[in-house]
């Protein structure tokens, strides 16, 4: 993760998960958690933005979302971005000029299984 820009990385299975993201937001500003994941990160991110002096919100995919400790706003978010701006302005007008310079890095790498596509 850091060679591809991260100055900080953490293991989700480290008992001191929260302890050690609690440590690197001291004195930092948190905007909220983005949770695209569920199951066991849930606890984790909600926990640190609840216990941080930012800003409470989670914003989540997923539905049926714990309730969150009082003064913790969760909004769910069903959003697309197929047929929308979004989608072009991430596609086509970023995303192709992004590769070419080298500014997105395409991560991790692909395992192809066999002989790939091909085979099927």
């Amino acid at each position: 993760m850091k060679m591809l820009g991260a100055s900080q990385v953490f293991g989700c299975h480290n008992a001191t998960i929260r302890d050690d993201l609690m440590a690197a937001f001291n004195g930092k500003t948190i905007a909220g958690v983005l949770d695209f994941i569920g199951g066991a990160a849930t606890p984790v991110c909600t926990d640190v933005v609840h216990r941080s002096a930012s800003d409470k919100l989670v914003a989540t995919t997923k539905p049926r979302f714990p309730t969150p400790p009082e003064g913790l706003v969760v909004k769910l978010s069903r959003t697309s971005i197929k047929g929308n701006e979004v989608g072009k302005t991430m596609y086509e007008d970023f995303l192709p000029t992004a590769l070419k310079a080298g500014a997105f890095v395409p991560a991790p790498e692909p395992l192809v299984v066999d002989k790939g596509m091909d085979t099927a």
